[in-house]
Protein backbone atom coordinates (compact mmCIF):
# COMPACT_ATOMS: atom_id res chain seq x y z
CA UNK A 1 0.00 0.00 0.00
CA UNK A 2 1.88 3.30 -0.83
CA UNK A 3 1.40 6.49 0.89
CA UNK A 4 -1.40 7.68 -1.45
CA UNK A 5 -3.94 4.87 -0.94
CA UNK A 6 -4.37 5.89 2.79
CA UNK A 7 -7.95 7.54 3.71
CA UNK A 8 -7.61 11.04 4.55
CA UNK A 9 -7.56 11.78 7.98
CA UNK A 10 -10.83 13.45 9.12
CA UNK A 11 -9.83 17.12 10.27
CA UNK A 12 -11.74 17.76 13.72
CA UNK A 13 -12.47 22.14 13.96
CA UNK A 14 -13.00 23.37 17.05
CA UNK A 15 -16.20 24.44 17.10
CA UNK A 16 -16.81 28.62 17.23
CA UNK A 17 -18.22 29.97 20.36
CA UNK A 18 -20.04 33.44 19.75
CA UNK A 19 -19.83 35.16 23.29
CA UNK A 20 -21.80 38.68 23.35
CA UNK A 21 -20.62 41.57 25.43
CA UNK A 22 -23.15 43.77 26.26
CA UNK A 23 -22.06 47.47 26.25
CA UNK A 24 -23.86 49.22 28.60
CA UNK A 25 -22.49 52.21 27.19
CA UNK A 26 -23.64 51.58 24.07
CA UNK A 27 -26.91 53.44 22.67
CA UNK A 28 -29.40 51.68 21.18
CA UNK A 29 -33.35 52.04 20.11
CA UNK A 30 -36.41 52.42 22.64
CA UNK A 31 -39.85 53.46 23.04
CA UNK A 32 -38.75 56.72 21.99
CA UNK A 33 -36.06 57.38 20.08
CA UNK A 34 -33.35 55.35 17.83
CA UNK A 35 -30.45 56.73 20.02
CA UNK A 36 -30.59 56.08 23.67
CA UNK A 37 -28.71 54.79 26.75
CA UNK A 38 -30.67 52.72 29.58
CA UNK A 39 -29.77 53.93 32.71
CA UNK A 40 -32.26 51.98 35.36
CA UNK A 41 -34.94 50.44 36.24
CA UNK A 42 -37.36 52.23 39.13
CA UNK A 43 -39.99 49.94 40.96
CA UNK A 44 -43.03 51.90 41.52
CA UNK A 45 -45.13 50.77 44.75
CA UNK A 46 -48.73 52.06 45.00
CA UNK A 47 -50.76 50.79 47.67
CA UNK A 48 -54.46 49.84 47.76
CA UNK A 49 -56.67 49.67 50.95
CA UNK A 50 -59.51 47.45 50.59
CA UNK A 51 -62.86 48.21 52.29
CA UNK A 52 -66.19 46.48 52.30
CA UNK A 53 -69.28 48.18 52.20
CA UNK A 54 -71.75 46.69 54.89
CA UNK A 55 -73.89 44.88 52.33
CA UNK A 56 -71.01 42.62 51.03
CA UNK A 57 -69.85 41.93 54.99
CA UNK A 58 -73.24 40.89 56.19
CA UNK A 59 -75.55 39.70 53.22
CA UNK A 60 -73.15 38.14 50.53
CA UNK A 61 -69.98 37.38 52.45
CA UNK A 62 -72.24 35.59 55.05
CA UNK A 63 -74.98 33.68 53.45
CA UNK A 64 -73.53 32.91 50.11
CA UNK A 65 -70.17 32.05 51.24
CA UNK A 66 -68.19 33.83 49.29
CA UNK A 67 -64.81 33.80 50.98
CA UNK A 68 -63.16 37.15 51.40
CA UNK A 69 -59.93 35.59 50.36
CA UNK A 70 -61.58 35.05 47.24
CA UNK A 71 -62.52 38.84 46.43
CA UNK A 72 -58.91 40.37 48.00
CA UNK A 73 -57.11 38.10 45.29
CA UNK A 74 -59.39 38.93 42.32
CA UNK A 75 -59.28 42.92 43.23
CA UNK A 76 -55.03 41.99 43.66
CA UNK A 77 -54.83 40.55 39.97
CA UNK A 78 -57.41 43.01 38.57
CA UNK A 79 -55.18 46.06 39.44
CA UNK A 80 -52.24 46.63 36.86
CA UNK A 81 -55.67 46.08 34.22
CA UNK A 82 -57.55 48.69 35.62
CA UNK A 83 -54.63 51.05 35.88
CA UNK A 84 -53.74 50.47 32.02
CA UNK A 85 -57.21 50.74 31.64
CA UNK A 86 -57.59 53.83 32.74
CA UNK A 87 -54.77 55.57 31.74
CA UNK A 88 -54.61 54.15 27.70
CA UNK A 89 -58.52 55.90 26.91
CA UNK A 90 -58.41 58.34 28.73
CA UNK A 91 -62.53 58.62 28.09
CA UNK A 92 -62.28 55.34 30.20
CA UNK A 93 -64.11 56.28 33.87
CA UNK A 94 -62.63 53.28 36.52
CA UNK A 95 -61.06 55.62 38.66
CA UNK A 96 -62.32 58.89 40.80
CA UNK A 97 -60.42 61.73 42.18
CA UNK A 98 -61.92 63.66 45.11
CA UNK A 99 -62.69 67.15 43.15
CA UNK A 100 -65.22 64.62 40.87
CA UNK A 101 -69.16 66.01 42.16
CA UNK A 102 -72.26 63.81 41.36
CA UNK A 103 -72.73 59.93 41.12
CA UNK A 104 -69.56 57.60 42.32
CA UNK A 105 -67.88 55.46 39.32
CA UNK A 106 -68.85 51.81 39.99
CA UNK A 107 -67.62 48.96 37.98
CA UNK A 108 -67.93 44.98 37.86
CA UNK A 109 -64.80 42.58 37.95
CA UNK A 110 -65.53 39.48 36.83
CA UNK A 111 -63.60 36.20 37.00
CA UNK A 112 -64.77 32.45 35.90
CA UNK A 113 -64.96 30.12 38.98
CA UNK A 114 -64.17 26.13 38.64
CA UNK A 115 -67.63 25.29 38.32
CA UNK A 116 -68.17 27.64 35.44
CA UNK A 117 -69.96 30.30 37.33
CA UNK A 118 -69.06 33.91 37.47
CA UNK A 119 -67.37 36.06 40.14
CA UNK A 120 -68.78 39.36 40.00
CA UNK A 121 -67.60 42.56 43.02
CA UNK A 122 -69.50 45.66 41.86
CA UNK A 123 -66.48 48.21 43.07
CA UNK A 124 -65.42 51.62 43.40
CA UNK A 125 -61.67 52.90 43.20
CA UNK A 126 -60.51 56.08 44.26
CA UNK A 127 -57.69 58.29 44.17
CA UNK A 128 -56.59 59.40 47.92
CA UNK A 129 -52.95 60.54 47.29
CA UNK A 130 -50.29 60.01 45.49
CA UNK A 131 -49.48 55.96 44.91
CA UNK A 132 -52.24 55.96 47.42
CA UNK A 133 -55.95 54.12 46.65
CA UNK A 134 -58.86 52.84 48.23
CA UNK A 135 -60.87 50.08 46.48
CA UNK A 136 -64.77 49.09 48.08
CA UNK A 137 -66.81 46.15 47.67
CA UNK A 138 -70.25 47.37 47.13
CA UNK A 139 -71.47 44.27 46.45
CA UNK A 140 -70.20 40.50 45.52
CA UNK A 141 -72.52 37.61 43.74
CA UNK A 142 -71.78 33.99 42.35
CA UNK A 143 -73.71 34.48 39.12
CA UNK A 144 -74.13 34.03 35.81
CA UNK A 145 -77.00 36.70 35.37
CA UNK A 146 -75.48 39.48 37.53
CA UNK A 147 -77.46 42.99 36.95
CA UNK A 148 -75.17 45.16 34.96
CA UNK A 149 -76.40 48.98 34.55
CA UNK A 150 -76.28 51.24 31.55
CA UNK A 151 -72.96 52.88 31.66
CA UNK A 152 -71.09 50.64 33.86
CA UNK A 153 -67.67 49.09 32.96
CA UNK A 154 -66.66 45.83 33.25
CA UNK A 155 -63.16 44.15 33.72
CA UNK A 156 -63.39 40.46 33.40
CA UNK A 157 -60.05 38.82 34.03
CA UNK A 158 -58.84 35.62 32.89
CA UNK A 159 -55.36 34.68 34.83
CA UNK A 160 -53.06 37.03 33.17
CA UNK A 161 -55.44 38.39 30.41
CA UNK A 162 -58.49 40.79 30.67
CA UNK A 163 -61.38 42.66 29.11
CA UNK A 164 -63.04 45.68 29.20
CA UNK A 165 -66.84 46.18 28.49
CA UNK A 166 -69.41 48.76 28.88
CA UNK A 167 -73.18 48.13 28.95
CA UNK A 168 -74.43 50.63 26.34
CA UNK A 169 -78.46 50.74 25.42
CA UNK A 170 -79.06 47.28 26.90
CA UNK A 171 -75.73 46.20 24.68
CA UNK A 172 -71.99 45.07 26.13
CA UNK A 173 -69.82 46.75 23.88
CA UNK A 174 -66.10 45.15 23.93
CA UNK A 175 -63.53 48.03 24.18
CA UNK A 176 -60.15 46.71 24.63
CA UNK A 177 -58.29 43.57 25.95
CA UNK A 178 -54.83 42.62 27.21
CA UNK A 179 -53.31 39.66 26.19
Amino acid sequence: MSGDDKPKRIRIKSPVIETFIVDPLKYGVNASTQNARQDCTINIKYDVEIWYDEHVSIRQLERDGIEIDVLKKLASKSFKHIFYYQLRYPLVKLLQYPERKGRNYRFVLKEQCEDGALLNITCELHFLDAGLYEMTFITAMITNSFKIFDGQYIVKVDGESSTLSKLENGTIKLIAEVK
